[in-house]
C-alpha cells in the first residue's frame, strides 16, 4: 500500500481500534483505511511487478497460530464494520444474534472446531469458522468497549 502522507493525515492514521496489541491479534487496519481513501474518489490498483517480502517467524507456520489469526481476523472484521457503520449497541446484539444463528444452524460447524484434525479441508473450514466466532465476540466485545 502506497499513497501521499497528506492523505494518511487527511483521514487521521490509521484507527487506532484496529491493529495489534499486546496478544490480540486484531488487524485490517490498512484495509480500513483504504476503503476510506476509495470512498473519496481514489482508487486503488495493484501492480505485479511491486513486491514486498517478509520475513515470517517459524511460529507462524504452526496451527495454533493460524486458529488465532483467523478467530482475531473475525474480531476484526467486527470492529471495522462498527468503525464504517457506526451502528447502536442494539443494532451490534442484533448482527451477534445473526453469527450466532449462522452457528448453530450448522452443528457440523461446531463439532469440527472441537475436533483435532490434519486434514487440509478440514483444518480450513474450521478457520473459516472460527472468523465467525471472532466476529461474534467481537460484535459483542465491541458493544461493551467504546471509545
Amino acid at each position: 500500500m502506497a499513497f501521499p502522507t497528506e492523505l494518511l493525515e487527511r483521514f487521521g492514521g490509521f484507527p487506532s481500534r484496529l491493529g495489534r496489541r499486546g496478544r490480540h491479534l486484531l488487524t485490517s487496519e490498512d484495509v480500513f483505511l483504504e476503503k476510506q481513501i476509495v470512498k473519496t474518489g481514489y482508487s486503488c490498483f495493484y501492480h505485479p511487478e511491486i513486491a514486498v517480502r517478509h520475513h515470517i517467524h517459524k511460529s507462524r507456520l504452526e496451527k495454533g497460530w493460524f486458529l488465532r489469526r483467523y478467530y482475531w481476523q473475525g474480531v476484526s472484521d467486527a470492529v471495522m464494520q462498527m468503525l464504517e457503520e457506526k451502528v447502536s449497541r442494539w443494532q451490534r446484539f442484533i448482527y451477534a444474534a445473526s453469527q450466532a444463528r449462522t452457528l448453530v444452524r450448522s452443528p457440523a460447524q461446531l463439532v469440527n472446531l472441537l475436533r483435532p484434525t490434519d486434514d487440509p479441508e478440514r483444518f480450513s473450514r474450521k478457520c473459516f469458522t472460527l472468523i465467525t466466532v471472532g466476529n461474534l465476540f467481537g460484535l459483542l466485545w465491541m458493544s461493551t468497549h467504546e471509545d
